[in-house]
């Protein structure tokens, strides 16, 4: 096998895989509701906690699925962003809160960064922060990430937010949010 003729086969079968590859990319359902999930513009992402999900043929806790949590607890994530404090870094808060004494809260928040090579793109977690408190208001925590350019990279915030109400049961959600940042 000559030289040039290892190149072309070589070079048809990256282009094959990389037709395969865009296929795949293009037809599959998880890759396009994944996408859906990730648009967000918002400033902030929150939702109302709701109770976790019981045993099947719990038809109490189902209920309270619908209904929400009776204490005002809500979850939200801030959009990332660079921060004001640490102008080389990019961060982002998640945010655990109620309107009433509740005996535990708590907040765990992930920071990923999209990375791309050609048209193959993935995240990369590159932050984690948890908070808890046993009084009452709020809990946060700050994920972030130091940078080490000027690229601009899409940045993900993922927190997951539980309370253990004063009625025995434990209310959960999670939030996203996610932004272009000049942080490499």
């Amino acid at each position: 096998m000559t030289p040039s003729s290892r190149v072309r086969r070589l070079l048809t079968s990256f282009t094959a895989s990389i037709g395969i590859t865009m296929v795949m990319l293009v037809l599959s359902p998880a890759v396009l509701a994944q996408a859906a999930d990730r648009t967000s513009s918002a400033a902030a992402s929150q939702m109302t906690l709701q109770p976790k999900a019981a045993p099947a043929g719990n038809v109490t806790s189902a209920a309270l699925v619908v209904g929400g949590n009776p204490f005002g607890c809500y979850g939200q994530s801030d959009r990332p962003h660079i921060s004001g404090h640490y102008p080389d870094r990019v961060t982002a808060q998640g945010k655990t809160a109620c309107t009433a004494w509740q005996p535990y809260e708590y907040v765990d928040s992930y920071l990923y960064r999209k990375d791309c090579f050609l048209f193959v793109c993935w995240w990369t977690q590159v932050g984690h922060e948890s908070s808890s408190s046993q009084s009452w208001g709020a809990v946060y925590s700050h994920p972030n990430h130091t940078c080490n350019g000027t690229s601009s990279h899409r940045y993900r915030i993922e927190s997951y937010h539980e309370v253990h109400g004063t009625d025995g049961k434990t209310y959960t959600g999670y939030t996203a949010n996610e932004y272009d940042v000049p942080c490499g």
